[in-house]
């Protein structure tokens, strides 16, 4: 640990000022550090944080577009940013979706009491698992990285949970989760999906650390009662992070103390 803080001590210290820990990889972490942290992480255990919530996608490079001329605009709340392109059309982007959602879900999980942090890439870099990379440094139960779908059907529809196969503990994890959101009644729920070796981020968490990663629905379903309009909104995000933050810190506490 010593060694660690001894490695990072600028980006540390730029912490503090800037109330941001840079992580490289455009990656970092947002929560303020008071003065008196630094000192405390020397000495710290090697769990300094239950929960690391990643926003999936780079907020300069942020994902596949949604443009607005192709979708019911009076049905897209007025907290979600719009981007503009070279040619001055309007769109939705993924990462404002993901955050969103990640926003409202880290709220919820710090108000109950766990210890959380939250990274926001800012841009790809050459190491695309740097938000996983990032976590290590924290030692987290969980990793629980944020994403919205995309599939050239406007129709396309359902959440689901990936983890990589082989790992029994990520499966259950992800169950557990998926379940825990079900009866929303907005978004239907798909089968949980082991991916092995797809998902690069959860190949570089410590093994100590359980990895799920939730597809939150299809941006991309614009089509009548699509699941864009329920992603985007309050009830939606309000309904997610309420349910998984309740499974999130059941499943925390289980570890700590069983």
């Amino acid at each position: 640990m010593r060694k660690t803080i001894k490695k990072h001590r600028k980006e540390i210290i730029s912490a503090v000022v800037t109330g941001t820990i840079a992580l490289g990889g455009g990656a970092y972490i947002s929560n303020k550090i008071e003065p008196s942290a630094v000192y405390a992480m020397a000495s710290a255990t090697n769990r300094e944080t239950d929960i690391v919530i990643r926003v999936g996608e780079y907020l300069g490079k942020p994902g596949k577009r949604i443009y607005c001329d192709n979708i019911n605009w009076n049905r897209i709340p007025k907290d979600l940013p719009i981007r503009q392109d070279e040619d001055g059309r309007h769109y939705i982007a993924e990462f404002d979706i993901n955050n969103k959602i990640a926003t409202r879900l880290h709220a919820r999980l710090e108000e109950k009491g766990a210890n959380v942090k939250i990274i926001r890439s800012s841009s790809k870099a050459t190491d695309l698992n740097a938000a996983g990379r990032a976590s290590n440094k924290f030692n987290p139960y969980v990793y629980f990285s944020v994403h919205t779908n995309y599939f050239d059907r406007a129709d396309a529809s359902g959440y689901f949970m990936m983890h990589n196969a082989g790992d029994k503990e990520a499966q259950i994890v992800a169950q557990r989760l998926s379940d825990s959101i079900k009866n929303n009644s907005m978004i239907k729920q798909a089968e949980t999906v082991a991916q092995n070796g797809y998902i690069g981020e959860l190949n570089v968490i410590h093994d100590s650390t359980t990895g799920v990663l939730f597809e939150g629905g299809f941006y991309s379903g614009t089509e009548g009662n699509g699941d864009l309009y329920h992603i985007v909104s309050d009830e939606y995000s309000d309904y997610i992070a309420d349910k998984l933050s309740d499974e999130l810190i059941k499943i925390v506490n289980e570890k700590k103390y069983n």
